[in-house]
């Protein structure tokens, strides 16, 4: 799993979305977890949009 800080991410999102299709993207808020970024592939079918 990438980490990235929250500014990092919005800095360079479009990378951060590509990045996430491959792995999921961790993104830290003062230095805490604060979301995940997955591929939707990675959703399980009963909880996919």
């Amino acid at each position: 799993m990438l980490t990235v800080t929250a500014a990092e991410f919005q800095r360079d999102c479009g990378r951060y979305e590509d990045e996430a299709l491959k792995q999921p993207v961790s993104i830290t808020r003062n230095g805490r977890d604060r979301l995940v970024v997955i591929a939707v592939e990675e959703i399980p079918p009963s909880q996919a949009p």
